[in-house]
Formats: structure tokens, C-alpha cells, sequence
């Protein structure tokens, strides 16, 4: 059986890391050896996996000093790939993509490379990244030439590598889930349980300014004038003090919640009357497919790429409104708080998405003929 070795950050329970975390698990089921290269040895799968098969390559000693930190951890990572010769190489994080596109390029491995690049449009977040990493960002993708295999999630991101000549690399294949287990997540106690007396809104995600939550907070300011709702806002980010002194600013600190981090997200989410996704732009947020599982309406802009393959050009899995409508955005609310008969329509058509087209268990020999097949 073939070796792979999954090249992350960490392993945490975040976006395409979370559902190639997942995957893995489902491989080695199916017999194939699973090495996790590891620039941190943290988060949720951490011990969820053989603690043989975890080999970290960040150099601690050196991390006060970030770029020969960097330089050095990046060594010990070839050396890792040089020695212990992977028949697949898999990486979902931008940076690691593209360090390992280089390798190859260098011939310190020969293995099979497989790289999702999830983020649309690819330019760098200006509010998370450095002035040089930006550019490094923007003028590295040529080396995704050296993948052989680019997976990536929407018809957006795929255009667009599409028309920097990657188009024999591209794979187009959505994100898949451990359905059964986001529904038992969902069922546990929940460690806020949200008050009867308002409509609840529950906001996950980071605090960027990709997320475009100021948006939400002026839909907050219309909505509390004629309804009674509360908004709790899950997650952290650089944005988040700008984010609060804004809430401030409108007057809605009787009316919104910044709870931080949460280790349980589900039981919270599906107490929500809806999910809001409001960003300038998205992958295929999982939040989403989050939400639907749950059975929780979502009411999104439609944004470039992501909700709109979700929701449907129609809107029957849920309500898709068109950016910066503030107006349009909350008549969308008013419909799911007033309408319970829509509601039920749309979240089962959801739900069915979900089952049929998102569930790991389904989906696991395509993940395998599509992208670890040379």
C-alpha cells in the first residue's frame, strides 16, 4: 500500500486542514501509511493519530528569530522528504504549497504532489499577512506548475488557475464530511445555552476583514429596530477590537456578543435561527456546510465564490443576497424568522445536498481516483 505523508501546520480543526485531517483518517482505514509532517504539534486530530506517525519539523530554538527559524525548519522538512521517500506528498496550506512546489522543482523529492489551494481570489489578506508575504504570495504562484495535482473546491478558483495555464493539474472536487459526527457534535450539551425569550443569530468565523462583519452589525442595527434578536459573534482575529469598537459605535452592546473562542461550536450554532455569512469573498466555507447539516437556514451574500454552489442559482437551499444590500439582507432575515413553512423547505433541500454530494463516507474513493492516482 502506497505511503503518504500530509505536510501541515498543525493539526488543527480549521477549513481544508480539518477535512484533509479527516480524509486521513479514512485512509488509513483503508490500509494506506499516513506520516503527518508537522510544523507544530497541536490541535484536535493530535490524538486522534499514532503518535509514530507525527514528525515535526518546526526548530523551537530558533523561533525568536523567525526567518533562520523559518529557514532551518524548511531544511529539516526536505531532509524528511528526501529520506523517507513518500510515494504522495499532500499540503493544503498556501505557504507549504508553495515551498513544496519548489522542492520538487529541485528535486529533493520525486513524489506525487497533490496541493489544494482553497482561497479566492489568491491574493494575500493585507490585515493577517506582512507587506513582503504578500508578495511573496503574489508572485509565487508560477511554482504550482511543478504540482501534479492541484485540487481545488469551486468553478471560481478553478477559472482562475485555469487561465494561468494549470489546466491539466486541476481537479474540481468539493470538500467532503463526517456527517454522522457534526450531527453527534451538534447533540451535545451545549456550553451556552441562548436565551427563549429573542431570535438567536450565531455568527462563526474569524475576525478578518475578508469576513465583512461590520455588514452584520448594521443589519444588527436595522433588525433590532423592529424585531427582537440577539447576535453572538464565535472567534477571534486581528479585526476583533475594530470589530467591537464598531458594535460600540452603533449602540448595539445590549444586543451583540463577542464570545471568542469556543471548543464546541455545533451545539451552539444549531440553536441559532439562521446562520448569516456576510465576506467579501470565500473558498467553499465550511460554516455553511456546518449550518446545513444542522438544519439551520443560511441567509448569505453572494459573494465570489462558495455560497452560491451551496444555496443554488435558485436560492432553494437557502437565501442568497446580493453584496452590500444591507436592506436586501434583511428582508432575507425577516422571511426565515416570520415564514417557518420556507424554512423547513429549504433546510431539508439542504440537508439532502449534504447527504448526497458532501458525506466522507461517499466520498472517499473519488478523493482517492481523482487526486492520489497518477
Amino acid at each position: 500500500m502506497k505511503t503518504i505523508a500530509y505536510v501541515f501546520p498543525d493539526l488543527s480543526i480549521i477549513g481544508a486542514q480539518k477535512n484533509a485531517a479527516a480524509f486521513s483518517l479514512k485512509l488509513i482505514e483503508k490500509g494506506y501509511h499516513i506520516d503527518y509532517l508537522l510544523m507544530h504539534k497541536v490541535g484536535k486530530y493530535v490524538d486522534e493519530v499514532d503518535q509514530m506517525h507525527i514528525k515535526v519539523f518546526s526548530v523551537n530554538y530558533l523561533k525568536q528569530i523567525k526567518i533562520i527559524g523559518l529557514l532551518v525548519s524548511m531544511f529539516v522538512l526536505a531532509r524528511m522528504l528526501r529520506k523517507n521517500h513518500y510515494d504522495i506528498v499532500i499540503s493544503v496550506a498556501p505557504f507549504l504549497n508553495r515551498i513544496l512546489c519548489l522542492f520538487k522543482k529541485l528535486k529533493i523529492f520525486r513524489s506525487h504532489l497533490v496541493i489544494e489551494e482553497h482561497i479566492y481570489p489568491p491574493t494575500s489578506r493585507k490585515d493577517e499577512f506582512s507587506y513582503p508575504a504578500q508578495l511573496f504570495y503574489k508572485h509565487s504562484e508560477f511554482l504550482y506548475q511543478y504540482a501534479n495535482k492541484i485540487k481545488v473546491l469551486t468553478q471560481g478558483t478553478y477559472d482562475y488557475y485555469d487561465r494561468k495555464s494549470f489546466k491539466g493539474k486541476l481537479v474540481l472536487l468539493n470538500s467532503f464530511y463526517n456527517i454522522q459526527d457534526m450531527i453527534n457534535e451538534g447533540n451535545l450539551n451545549p456550553s451556552l445555552v441562548l436565551s427563549e425569550k429573542c431570535h438567536n443569530i450565531v455568527y462563526v468565523g474569524r475576525l478578518t476583514t475578508q469576513k465583512n462583519i461590520p455588514f452584520l452589525l448594521q443589519v444588527m442595527k436595522q433588525l433590532v429596530s423592529k424585531h427582537s434578536v440577539y447576535l453572538y459573534i464565535i472567534g477571534r482575529g486581528p479585526e476583533e477590537e475594530s470589530m467591537k469598537t464598531f458594535c460600540h459605535s452603533l449602540q448595539l452592546d445590549s444586543h451583540v456578543s463577542f464570545l471568542g473562542r469556543v471548543e464546541h461550536v455545533l451545539p451552539i450554532l444549531k440553536q441559532s435561527v439562521l446562520f448569516p455569512l456576510t465576506s467579501v469573498w470565500e473558498a467553499l466555507p465550511s460554516v455553511i456546510i456546518e449550518a446545513m447539516i444542522l438544519h439551520v437556514p443560511v441567509v448569505s451574500v453572494d459573494c465570489k465564490t462558495g455560497p452560491r454552489e451551496l444555496i443554488g442559482d435558485d436560492s432553494s437551499r437557502g437565501w442568497l443576497v446580493p453584496e452590500n444590500d444591507i436592506s436586501a439582507f434583511c428582508e432575507a432575515v425577516e422571511v426565515v424568522l416570520i415564514d417557518k413553512e420556507k424554512v423547513r423547505s429549504k433546510t431539508e433541500k439542504a440537508f439532502q445536498l449534504m447527504t448526497s454530494h458532501y458525506d466522507i463516507q461517499n466520498g472517499v474513493n473519488v478523493y482517492i481516483d481523482q487526486l492520489l492516482l497518477a
